[in-house]
């Protein structure tokens, strides 16, 4: 397993500079987040020229793009420009994948806010999904549903639903561990279990839980916003999340991919120090589990 950092965690950087702080810490890979605004971020108008420099910026620092993770959140919208829209979002990170030879695209399973009417969301994701998986196969990409709250993988036995659903052999799992524990999904033993067959990326990162659950609720996708969140965002290795168990785990079931550090300071930048402390102190723990696993 190698260790990446994801571009979640230098919200200060731009993208460039982003990939050589990674480098320079040490890290073997790089999560990109694929947005307009974001600064740390790849746009998804950015020319060809401009990708092969950022491949080119990468490889010198001995890097590698392990994922690219575009935020199409409303592929299941019944509204159908709404999906059509966020379907060529999705689209598009499939080619800059392709252009930065990363491996994996993160995709939201559609929205999901609970009620009636689960199997028609679930129908109209797995419609919206199963020409870009066919574009992301010839591309040599693969789509990652992840484990995440307010969509249709806000359980692992829900995001291997909407994996079958899809029944495309480019559609996988990015495995969410502290967003299942989060939303009181499953725990690590039988989540491994559900989607070892669909795992091709893996999200690791560390919270404590408030002692008081707060009482505010939220529909976002992208980060629940800190007083509607039950837990406290940690630098790996310093929070709740048994890691050492996740990862012994995960090499029993025979995963050897990506490990990307999703820091989460762009969410949470007053709790979670810069980078060069926090990214750096989690993988080091992460490599320290690794050593002792052999």
């Amino acid at each position: 397993m190698r260790i990446a950092g994801h571009t979640m965690g230098t919200p200060e950087h731009g993208l460039p500079e982003a990939i050589d702080l990674l480098g320079r810490l040490g890290f073997e890979g790089v999560e990109a987040i694929c947005h307009d605004e974001y600064r740390s971020a790849v746009r998804p108008d950015t020319p060809a020229a401009a990708l092969r420099e950022l491949l080119a910026r990468a490889e010198r620092r001995g890097l590698r793009f392990a994922a690219i993770t575009p935020y199409a959140t409303d592929l299941n919208s019944p509204d159908a420009k709404l999906a059509a829209a966020h379907r060529e979002l999705l689209l598009r990170a499939i080619e800059i994948a392709h252009a930065l030879k990363a491996p994996c695209v993160r995709v939201y399973a559609g929205r999901e806010a609970g009620g009636p009417g689960r199997d028609e969301r679930l129908r109209r994701l797995a419609e919206a999904v199963r020409q870009p998986a066919e574009v992301a196969a010839q591309a040599g990409v693969r789509l990652g549903f992840e484990n995440h709250f307010n969509t249709l993988g806000d359980s692992a036995r829900g995001t291997v639903e909407a994996v079958r659903a899809v029944n495309h052999p480019a559609m996988g799992i990015v495995y969410d561990q502290a967003n299942l524990t989060l939303l009181k999904a499953e725990e690590y033993p039988e989540a491994i279990a559900l989607q070892a067959p669909y795992l091709i990326h893996v999200h690791v990162k560390d919270q404590s839980f408030k002692p008081t659950p707060p009482a505010a609720t939220s529909h976002a996708v992208e980060a629940l916003p800190d007083e509607a969140k039950p837990a406290v965002s940690r630098v790996v290795g310093e929070g709740s999340m048994p890691w050492p168990e996740i990862l012994a785990m995960l090499k029993r079931s025979g995963y050897d991919g990506w490990l990307s550090i999703e820091y989460e300071r762009r969410w949470y930048p007053d709790l979670l120090p810069p980078a060069e402390i926090g990214m750096k102190a989690g993988a080091a723990s992460v490599r320290r589990i690794l050593e002792q696993l052999g």
